[in-house]
């Protein structure tokens, strides 16, 4: 399916960078968890798909995010995923058109099936809910607010170069399924340093997956 996202890209407010996120983190984020496929595509996204070898260029189209998943509820999960992350974009954007007295627009997030390019009634148009100003999409259950704490305090403990307490986190989320992931020399929030996922295996068995103990050390 595609999401229009409404909103022209431009140097200022800058909606491909909030979109895809520092690194690509978001869409790094929602494919990891949810293993769909994500791509931005149309003006301003710089995916180059029409024309000859050396003469590529974006679709002439409104800016979309498309989405494909061969599994109905790795399918499902990403567009919940995709269509909180539209909802604090788009927020975002009615505040910077108020700041900037700028025409405050009618962003809805709307699905479209791939193939008819008809809104999915089962996700059709939705008003933007009011949120805070310093708003961030935030995770979407308990237990993955429970996870991104550790991994938060996790960074720290590694921060503070104490190694045992990073360990203890790591095999704290190991027990619960969570594979961690970290980005070689990254700095930053935890979210930015570390990303996971669950492994769907018995990671108390030790053969879940790759041992991460060396990871703890990367500066």
């Amino acid at each position: 399916c595609r999401y229009r996202i409404g909103i022209e890209n431009d140097d200022d407010f800058g909606v491909m960078k909030k979109l895809i996120g520092p690194k690509g983190q978001n869409m790094k984020t929602i494919a990891m968890r949810t293993g769909a496929k994500l791509r931005v595509r149309g003006r301003g996204s710089g995916f180059l798909e029409h024309g000859g070898a050396g003469s590529k260029r974006e679709a002439d189209e409104p800016l979309m995010l498309c989405i494909s998943c061969p599994h109905p509820q790795g399918f499902a999960d990403s567009k919940a995923r995709v269509e909180q992350l539209l909802r604090q974009v788009q927020h975002e954007y009615i505040q910077y058109c108020k700041d900037k007295n700028l025409e405050v627009p009618d962003l809805r997030v709307a699905c479209f099936d791939e193939r008819t390019l008809k809104y999915d009634a089962k996700s059709r148009s939705q008003p933007i809910p009011a949120l805070p100003p310093t708003a961030r999409g935030p995770p979407t259950s308990e237990f993955e607010q429970m996870v991104e704490r550790n991994i938060e305090a996790r960074n720290e403990a590694r921060r503070a170069h104490d190694f045992k307490e990073a360990d203890r986190i790591r095999d704290f989320l190991k027990e619960q399924n969570v594979v961690l992931m970290d980005e070689p020399h990254a700095r930053g929030p935890g979210q930015l340093v570390t990303s996971w996922r669950l492994w769907k295996g018995d990671t108390k068995t030790g053969d879940s997956k790759p041992d991460q103990a060396s990871a703890e050390r990367t500066p």
